[in-house]
Order: C-alpha cells, then sequence, then structure tokens
C-alpha cells in the first residue's frame, strides 16, 4: 500500500485535498518524513506536488486564488521548504540578504513617497507635520524626495544582492524545487 501511494499521486492528492486546512501542514509533514524521506523518491515527490497544484486550478474559480491562502499547494510548498535540504538551499540563497535586513533593524526601504513622507515627519519633531499626506503633498518636500531616492537606491542594491545570491546558489536547489 505504502509503493502504491509513493508512487501514484492521485491518491495522496485526494486525501490531502479533503484535509482541513489547520490539519494539513502536520499531514504533510508526516508524509514527505515517512513516505518520500529519501532522495531516492524525490521524482515521485515533485509528481505529487505537480499533482496537487493541478487538482487546486481545476477546482479553483478564480486563477487569483491558486497558490494563495490555505490551498493545499502552499501547504506542501511550505512542508517541503521545512526538509533539511531545502533549509540549506535557503539559508545558502536568501540567508545573506535577511541578515542584511536584520542588521538594518526598522530602517524602512519602502521609497513610496507618502510612507517616507511619514517616516519623515515622525521625525520632524520641532515642526509639528501631520503624519499622513497624499503622494503630491509629500513631493513638496524636498527631503522627502531625497530619503526617497536613497531608499529606492538602497532597496535596488539589496535587491541585486539577493538575486545575486540566489543565481549563485543555483547550484544547491534540491531537485524537488
Amino acid at each position: 500500500m505504502v509503493s502504491m501511494l509513493v508512487r501514484n499521486p492521485y491518491y495522496l492528492t485526494r486525501i490531502v485535498s479533503h484535509v482541513k486546512h489547520h490539519e494539513c501542514d502536520a499531514l504533510l509533514s508526516i508524509i514527505l518524513d515517512s513516505l518520500f524521506g529519501s532522495l531516492a523518491y524525490e521524482p515521485h515527490l515533485t509528481a505529487l506536488f505537480t499533482e496537487i497544484v493541478e487538482l487546486e486550478v481545476d477546482r479553483t474559480t478564480s486563477i487569483d486564488t491558486v497558490m494563495r491562502n490555505d490551498g493545499p499547494s502552499v501547504h506542501m510548498l511550505s512542508a517541503y521548504l521545512k526538509r533539511q535540504s531545502c533549509l540549506e538551499y535557503l539559508r545558502i540563497a536568501v540567508g545573506p540578504t535577511i541578515e542584511t535586513m536584520v542588521a538594518l533593524g526598522c530602517t524602512s526601504l519602502d521609497p513610496e513617497l507618502a510612507s517616507v513622507y511619514q517616516d519623515w515627519a515622525r521625525s520632524q519633531t520641532a515642526m509639528r507635520l501631520p503624519l499622513v499626506a497624499s503622494a503630491v503633498e509629500a513631493a513638496g518636500y524636498t527631503e522627502v524626495q531625497n530619503l526617497s531616492r536613497r531608499r529606492q537606491r538602497h532597496l535596488v542594491h539589496v535587491a541585486t544582492h539577493c538575486l545575486h545570491d540566489v543565481i549563485n546558489a543555483r547550484h544547491h536547489i534540491p531537485s524537488g524545487l
């Protein structure tokens, strides 16, 4: 029976699709660890994931909801990413970016003028500025424009380094991904 479940994803897909969302993570963790624990079963695991995504696509009423919310495919991906090989890959691929973001602390990278204005207005205690302004109003302040440009450059810098790290980690991608 175990061999049938591993080699034919149809049955596990139907089981997973009928489990309540709050129980799905636990079930998938058991399935991944017990049935697909060996790398030899990775192709079967990929087939299972493909089958789950296809079932979700078939059952959806709007393509905007696929792989969002509490769908089985999201739970499957979440459970898969908790495996040691995936955790190692994520550590290599996005770990440096996360460390950089943690080191920045509460520094915001949002370059949107209204958001920049709000952060800037909080720091201008002597001026008693309103904390909410439209993008047009925020653009009237040179300091806000300069801060927005700095945030844009910093965001591009962080995103570029993150993409570079992900590309360099391509040799570590688990076969299931």
